[in-house]
């Protein structure tokens, strides 16, 4: 075997192998490196079995050992004027993170960019979640959500219909429950929902990869990846349900039960209406003597009824409306030596009905709307990682819709298929410490006859032992979701909508107690349909258009995010992070601020843990402040009975700052867990939007939920 080593007059040689922790595994491809006052050291990989060499000038260095798979470790040591060599290992921890990504508190840190990690435990103790992982993405920087009834993802100004949704790492259709949760019509959301199918308790972690990312294959703002885990024996009871878990020696399953209308019944107020879901999953990994097999499956149902009101003030209350929905989720994932293959299959079918009867001044508004959606994904992946550096594959997607929605006498209909294939190519660079990585995915649409060159460039530099420069640089295309399929004009050639994205980082871990990072992005969005008064599908919609879309035009999201986590006395952690941005689309070949433009987002977490009797029992507490600026609204129509907006001029309103705190109190016990998760504790009700109040026509402001208590008892059996 052969080494390089570092030019030095007179000093000692470090040798020694680099292992993973527990399995003591050796790991190539580590590059080894020292330090002097914060000066780098050219360094060396390590070799075939874990081993490297290099030689040091006298005096004091601090020798770091880095992977992209794992957190750094680092020695200090004292060079002498001698022939001796220093024997030096590493024991490398947390392995197959695959990503030096992980910002939340009360947890260990890693380094991050753009992407957002959430494990089973902060699940379990972070403020505000309701066992929805998706729900804590609004703590992170620049990232919002539409209201609080769901758990809807806005990040940096991107709509939330650009985000997609992943199992074990495969595409899928929207897999949450009451998809209709607090949207302005009451219809089906593409995206999002009250209450993930897949629960905190079933995953490994939730891991959110904002654009530019390589892993944001099909998405303009990110994807949301859930990973399954093997369940634990478990029983847990709820004020949103019943939940339990059982696992056997390869196969485990899970059970949720909701009946949310205990909290009803103690003055939480969901809009007078009446939830319930249920859901079970299935995983099954078997050990094989050759390769790895992960077989995941959720189905899911739910229902949401609303009862016209005996003394209506709005349009909602005329009316009696059903909806239900179910949804199934599969995915299987093989892999044996360099080689990987992914499968997936899900499905979505969601039903609307409102009957209704409004009398108004000088006609009658009869309502019989009705509308049923049903959505298909077929996804298949290969990949072959050739070396240490170069991973290739190919992905293919198949997503069919039909769709029929009868909605105030408007009649929208689709039968329709899209088709997506991309290869893909993935290499990796190294040289003294810096490392960039291409991933080249050319995309096509077959429906649409469509080529798109996506790729992402990732460049880091690390320019000192704790500080680091990371760019990155991509393009990136989506398919268009259902309801712009929808409410096109047949004649209109659809596109996929496509993204340039640039985001510079830097980031400095000053001490172990103090990490920093800094980020300044740019999007630009183009192909993005459009109707001729000036409707963007760039912004976060859900009524149906009055015209339908003929046009296309672009948009720009521009802004900078700063983020700070901190190891206080006493083992406080706080978290603090504040990000500014602006939002804007062209209308009409004119520049205006999108509805989700917010200016700024600032968010402060904080939390503690108390352990008792030899560290057997804990208690944690939470806290969690979000606060951004008022979404822009459009204005209301001049002269329309109903709640019809003017798209001409943008939105041209601002609705009030919004901001809550949420709080979250957990008692661990040896075989038992006792939470009280408290959204919105302040019971402020932030602003939602504006419509025309029945049979009066007036303007009439919606707000959202104020306070929601869960209590919770978890039993490990």
């Amino acid at each position: 075997m052969s080494f390089a080593f570092t030019s030095a007059c007179i000093g000692q040689i470090v040798s020694g192998q680099v292992r993973t922790e527990g399995t003591n595994e050796p790991i190539s491809d580590v590059y080894v490196s020292a330090f002097i006052q914060s000066m780098a050291i050219p360094g060396v990989y390590t070799n075939a079995e874990g081993y490297y060499k290099i030689k040091l000038a006298v005096g004091k260095y601090e020798i770091v050992a880095r992977h992209v798979s794992y957190p750094l470790e680092s020695h200090k040591i004292q060079t002498q004027s001698t022939t001796d060599t220093i024997y030096l290992d590493f024991v490398m921890k947390g392995g197959e993170v695959f990503e030096p990504i992980e910002v939340v508190y009360i947890t260990p840190k890693r380094n991050v960019s753009n992407v957002t990690t959430l494990n089973k435990k902060d699940f379990n103790v972070l403020p505000g979640s309701f066992d929805d992982p998706t729900r804590l993405l609004i703590k992170y920087p620049a990232i919002s959500t539409v209201n609080d009834q769901a758990n809807s993802v806005i990040y940096r100004g991107l709509p939330a219909h650009y985000m997609q949704w992943h199992l074990n790492g495969q595409e899928i259709v929207n897999p949450n429950h009451t998809s209709n949760a607090g949207t302005l019509s009451d219809l089906f959301s593409t995206i999002s929902g009250g209450v993930n199918m897949l629960g905190g308790q079933s995953l490994d972690r939730a891991v959110f990869y904002g654009n530019p990312s390589s892993k944001s294959y099909n998405a303009i703002s990110g994807v949301n990846d859930l990973e399954t885990s093997e369940l634990d024996r478990y029983i847990q009871l709820s004020l949103l349900g019943l939940e339990a878990g059982y696992n056997f020696k390869d196969f485990s399953v899970g059970y949720r039960y909701s009946f949310t209308g205990l909290l009803g019944d103690m003055g939480v107020d969901f809009g007078g209406e009446k939830i319930r879901f249920q859901d079970i999953n299935f995983r099954y990994n078997p050990k094989l003597k050759k390769g790895n097999i992960l077989f995941t499956a959720v189905y899911g149902t739910s229902q949401n009824d609303y009862s016209k009101s005996e003394i209506p003030s709005t349009l909602k209350e005329h009316q009696d409306i059903n909806y239900k929905s179910s949804a199934l989720l599969s995915t299987l994932n093989y892999g044996v030596g360099k080689h990987k293959i992914g499968l997936s299959y899900s499905k979505r079918s969601d039903e609307r009905s409102a009957i209704g009867l409004v009398l108004l001044s000088d006609t009658t508004l009869t309502i019989n709307d009705h509308s049923t959606i049903d959505e298909q994904k077929i996804v298949v992946t290969y990949s072959n990682k050739i070396n240490n550096k170069l991973d290739i594959g190919i992905n293919y997607q198949l997503v069919h819709y039909d769709d029929n929605l009868i909605f105030r006498d408007r009649i929208y209909s689709i039968i329709d298929k899209a088709s997506l294939i991309s290869t893909f190519a993935s290499f990796e660079y190294k040289s003294n410490g810096n490392t960039a990585n291409f991933h080249i995915s050319p995309s096509y649409r077959l429906e649409y006859e469509d080529f798109s060159p996506d790729f992402n460039i990732d460049f880091n530099m690390p320019m000192s032992v704790k500080q680091s420069i990371d760019l990155k640089f991509g393009h990136t295309s989506q398919t268009q979701p259902s309801f712009v399929h929808l409410f096109s004009d047949t004649d209109f050639k659809l596109k996929a909508t496509k993204s340039l994205q640039l985001d510079l980082a830097f980031n400095s871990l000053s001490s172990k107690n103090v990490d920093l990072e800094f980020h300044s992005f740019y999007h630009l969005i183009y192909d993005i349909p459009q109707t001729a008064s000036g409707n963007s599908a760039f912004n976060n919609l859900d009524l149906p258009p009055t015209d339908t879309y003929t046009l296309s035009d672009q948009a720009k999201v521009v802004g900078v995010s700063g983020q700070g986590e901190f190891n206080l006395p006493a083992k406080i952690s706080l978290n603090a992070n504040l990000s500014l941005f602006q939002s804007s689309y062209r209308t009409l070949a004119v520049w205006v601020p999108s509805v989700q433009s917010f200016g700024h987002t600032f968010n402060l977490n904080i939390g503690k843990i108390f352990s008792f009797r030899d560290n057997s029992k804990y208690f944690r507490i939470g806290m969690s402040l979000h606060h951004r600026g008022g979404s822009k609204i459009y204005p209301l129509e001049e002269g329309s009975i109903l709640t019809e907006y003017d798209y001409r001029q943008g939105p041209t309103e601002t609705l009030s700052t919004y901001y809550r705190i949420d709080l979250r109190l957990s008692y661990q016990m040896a075989r038992s867990t006792l939470s009280l998760d408290i959204q919105n504790i302040t019971g402020r009700q932030n602003q939602a939007y504006y419509f025309r109040d029945q049979p009066s026509g007036q303007s009439t402001l919606q707000k959202q939920l104020g306070l929601i208590p869960v209590l919770s008892y978890k039993l490990f059996l």
